[in-house]
């Protein structure tokens, strides 16, 4: 495995680095965010490390609205994919990331 400080342990450490003042990190979310919890247990029990700030990585860390279950927090994160808004705003982001909106105002 890689250094410990470089893997994917804890989603709202994650989500403060791409949407903070620094916004130094892009992710993108793969299929297995809104339908399969597994990805974020460490069933096998791998030794994955020790962070600088002393953490030992397991499964990884969720937000306090998840209620430390993966199974709720795929669900709501497929609830959300499914909304209104999503659908509403899905052709203005397919703009932004594909389309004319990558230069900027006009």
């Amino acid at each position: 495995f890689d250094v410990a400080d470089r893997l994917f342990s804890s989603i709202p450490r994650t989500w403060e680095m791409c949407t903070g003042p620094s916004a130094a990190e892009v992710k993108e979310l793969t299929p297995e965010w809104y339908c399969n919890p597994a990805f974020l247990r460490n069933w096998n029990n791998f030794k994955l490390g020790m962070s600088q700030d002393g953490e030992v990585l397991g499964d990884v860390v969720l937000p306090p609205w998840a209620d430390g279950s993966p199974e709720k927090f795929v669900e709501v994160m497929r609830c959300a994919l499914e909304s209104n808004i999503c659908s509403e705003m899905l052709p203005s982001w397919i703009d932004l990331i594909f389309g004319r909106k990558q230069q900027g105002p006009e």
